[in-house]
């Protein structure tokens, strides 16, 4: 995931899920704390999301979207 404003900002995120044509959900790697983001991951920002889909013919997807909702905890029970 790469973030350009107001700092550009690559890392590396895991997919969770999504639902086709609404929202996708993504998950930091545990070395990455959220205090350390905070001023960039915030709702409205815009992110460019890149990601290579395995199989017999990889092949390589890319999409630019808006933050719509964070969430801090979400496996807290």
């Amino acid at each position: 995931m790469k973030i350009n404003h107001p700092v550009k900002l690559r890392f590396k995120v895991f997919s969770i899920g999504y639902e086709m044509g609404k929202n996708i959900i993504l998950k930091y790697r545990v070395t990455h704390r959220v205090s350390s983001y905070q001023d960039v991951l915030v709702e409205g920002n815009v992110v460019i999301v890149r990601y290579i889909l395995g199989g017999e013919h990889g092949e390589c997807f890319a999409f630019r979207s808006d933050i719509k909702h964070m969430t801090y905890y979400p496996e807290s029970c």
